[in-house]
């Protein structure tokens, strides 16, 4: 992988469920089939007709989770199946780039004294505890 983008929010700065990056992913390979496709799948999706196609190829801007996690790949030929590469570590993704919205979720007492009358007696409006 090659040209990593930064994070992209996707729009959802609370949701990193939908953060993405992209980058450039190259497959070196010999000996391609005369028909069919360079399909890429895993952490990224790409394909590509291999008429013409010459090595290596580079698949551009291919979108993928920004989750700070390892680039896990799979080149395959349609026309040829058993002619696969995986690899497991084509780099580190962004990590995520939203950030979770703030949540309150309880307010408690304790430790409650007894009632002052603030030395007024027949006062109930300055009383405290």
């Amino acid at each position: 992988t090659s040209n990593l983008s930064a994070c992209n929010d996707n729009g959802t700065p609370a949701n990193s469920a939908d953060d993405f990056f992209t980058a450039d992913v190259t497959v070196t390979f010999a000996n391609a089939p005369a028909t069919g496709t360079l399909d890429l799948t895993g952490d990224g999706t790409a394909s590509v007709s291999v008429v013409g196609l010459t090595s290596p190829h580079t698949f551009t801007l291919v979108q993928m989770t920004a989750d700070g996690g390892a680039i896990d790949l799979t080149a395959t030929f349609s026309d040829d199946a058993p002619c696969t590469f995986n690899e497991t570590n084509a780099g580190t993704a962004p990590a995520s780039c939203s950030v979770a919205p703030c949540s309150i979720t309880a307010i408690g007492t304790s430790n409650l004294s007894a009632c002052n009358d603030n030395g007024t007696p027949a006062n109930s409006a300055d009383d405290f505890f």
